[in-house]
């Protein structure tokens, strides 16, 4: 800024001369320097607030004066700055992800406001954020999801959105355990898992899957019980259930020779009764 009263005393200056028999042209060259100063100070002071418009319209009368080059360099760095800012402003309530990190780049070069830059960050984490929990929805992958719920949580994603992603990571998990224990052996295991898959609302077919194993793992047990006594009779009621349950063909062919060979120490007894 020209220093504190030069602008004034200049133009005191001019008044006398234009009263007076100065010169014209030397009056003029006055004017027009009062000209210049009044435009510069006019264009630093815009150069220091925050008002686009109003320094949009000073530059242009101060580039049209022909002032001081340094002046007009300043002020459209920070015409640049404010535009850049404005942009950033209008993106960050936004979802359009590419276009923010373009801004955001620009208006850092720009050497915009760090408290803008900071919300445009934010901003970009919480989008990247929800990108992330939406695709982890759609996938099956529960351990993938739990790291987008909990990143979610950090950038502040939609509660609603986390909320979903809860429910789906507990269907997840129910529907990974009962496909698991579906292939094992622990009939208790099975249980539970098949009670957690009702309440999650686990699909109906693999659901009827996990029973139909419970089942048969059921009927296998207690044909494998069976087999330690020698009651013929209950026997040959257990194979007719495992079979039916769909019990592995090699403990049928076992509890078939328990019965067979009841059946001859049976038949055997008998003999030697009647003998």
């Amino acid at each position: 800024l020209p220093k504190a009263g030069v602008v004034d005393a200049l133009h005191n200056a001019t008044d006398d001369a234009r009263q007076g028999n100065v010169d014209y042209n030397l009056v003029q060259q006055a004017v027009a320097l009062l000209g210049c100063l009044e435009s510069m100070t006019e264009l630093e002071l815009a150069v220091q607030g925050s008002e686009r418009d109003k320094l949009v319209d000073a530059f242009a009368v101060a580039r049209d004066r022909e002032i001081a080059e340094g002046c007009l360099v300043r002020a459209e760095r920070r015409l640049e700055q404010l535009l850049r800012e404005a942009k950033l402003k209008e993106l960050i309530p936004g979802k359009e992800i590419e276009r923010l990190e373009e801004a955001l780049h620009l208006a850092t070069q720009a050497s915009a406001e760090e408290l803008i830059l900071q919300n445009a960050k934010v901003r970009l984490d919480q989008l990247y954020g929800t990108q992330r929990v939406q695709q982890a929805l759609a996938s099956a992958d529960p351990v993938e999801l739990r790291a987008a719920i909990n990143n979610g949580r950090v950038v502040n994603v939609a509660d609603d959105l986390l909320d979903r992603a809860e429910t789906r990571h507990v269907y997840l998990l129910a529907e990974r355990k009962l496909l698991e224990v579906t292939e094992g052996t622990d009939v208790d295991n099975l249980a539970t898992a098949i009670v957690e898959g009702q309440k999650v609302g686990l699909d109906k077919a693999m659901l009827e899957k996990a029973q139909w194993r419970k089942k048969q793992l059921e009927a296998q047990a207690s044909l494998l019980d069976a087999m330690k006594y020698n009651n013929r009779e209950a026997l040959e009621k257990e194979v007719l259930l495992a079979a039916a349950a769909g019990v592995p063909q090699y403990n049928l062919d076992e509890a078939e020779t328990k019965i067979r060979q009841l059946k001859a120490v049976q038949n055997l007894k008998t003999s030697l009764h009647v003998g």
